[in-house]
């Protein structure tokens, strides 16, 4: 099964011939695992793949082998801590514009689980600013490597 899987994502990757275009992908697909969407990765990957004339299959694969359900709190934890401290750098109290509906899911859960703090604000930014700086980082690596590997080096 591991054979075939590697396989199919060699086959992805040699159908997509312009580096520039491959590295777009991997790119959008990083700033796709780590968007705050929860729900909206599958229509984001079928939006940006029309949208950019990207392949739909190597959006789909690899967003959905970054945020998976292994890895989704992670992601959505680093989430929350980067928007929390960008947000404290411009010295905002996230915890103070939180809606109504995410004091109840905070109380809820610090009686069941004892965690407490979560804020809609700093989860939000701090997924959008991760997930743009991870895809701005990720594109002119991966265009390296490309670009290198299509030289035969």
């Amino acid at each position: 099964m591991i054979t075939q899987l590697y396989t199919r994502i060699r086959q992805f990757i040699k159908g997509e011939r312009c580096p520039r275009k491959l590295s777009f992908s991997v790119a959008i697909s990083v700033f796709i695992a780590f968007s705050p969407f929860v729900g909206f990765h599958t229509l984001m990957a079928f939006a940006f793949a029309w949208f950019f004339a990207l392949n739909v299959g190597i959006l789909l694969a690899l967003s959905n082998g970054i945020n998976n359900p292994w890895t989704m709190l992670p992601i959505y934890a680093t989430d929350h801590v980067v928007g929390d401290n960008v947000l404290s750098w411009f010295g905002i109290d996230s915890m103070q514009l939180n809606p109504n509906w995410i004091s109840s899911l905070n109380d809820w859960l610090f009686n069941h689980t004892g965690i407490q703090g979560l804020k809609l604000w700093s989860f939000l930014i701090g997924g959008n600013v991760l997930s743009v700086l991870l895809a701005l980082i990720i594109y002119p690596i991966v265009r390296y490597i490309l670009a290198y590997r299509a030289q035969g080096v």
